[in-house]
C-alpha cells in the first residue's frame, strides 16, 4: 500500500474523496499538521507549497490502481508528486511549484493564502 498526504478535495467529506473507492482499497489513517507548507485557494480546490506555515494533511494508504489515478489526475492539474518522510514512512505528496502561485491570479485577483493551513476550516467558514 501507498501513503498519501492529502490536504484538499481528497480529505474525507470532501467532493473527491469517495471518486476513487470503486478501483481498490482506500483507508484513511490519521490527520496530522506540518509545518514548512502553505496552503493556498486555487478556487475549486487547493494547492501547497514549501512555505513558512503549517497545513493539515490527513494520511490515507491506497492500492497501486488508485495512486495511479490519483496520480494522473494531479499530473494533470498542474500538480508534481514528491515524498516526503513522516515518522517512519514515506508519504507521496502532489505539490506546486511557489512561482505558479507567484503569478497565478483567480477571481481576478492574487490566489489567497489560507492562513490556517485547513482546508476543510476554509471551507466550512
Amino acid at each position: 500500500m501507498n501513503k498519501l498526504l492529502i490536504f484538499g478535495t481528497l480529505r474525507r467529506g470532501q467532493y473527491n474523496f469517495n471518486r476513487f473507492k470503486f478501483y481498490g482499497e482506500q483507508k484513511y489513517i490519521e490527520t496530522i499538521r506540518l509545518s514548512g507548507f502553505d496552503l493556498y485557494d486555487l478556487g475549486h480546490y487547493p494547492t501547497v507549497v514549501k512555505g513558512e506555515g503549517e497545513v493539515t494533511f490527513e494520511i490515507h494508504s491506497v492500492c497501486d490502481k488508485i495512486l495511479e489515478i490519483i496520480t494522473d489526475m494531479e499530473i494533470g492539474a498542474g500538480y508534481k508528486p514528491i515524498k516526503i518522510k513522516v515518522g517512519d514512512s514515506d508519504c507521496t505528496l502532489y505539490t506546486m511549484e511557489k512561482e505558479y502561485i507567484d503569478e497565478g491570479v483567480v477571481r481576478g485577483r492574487p490566489f489567497p493564502k489560507i492562513e490556517s493551513g485547513d482546508w476543510v476550516a476554509y471551507q466550512n467558514k
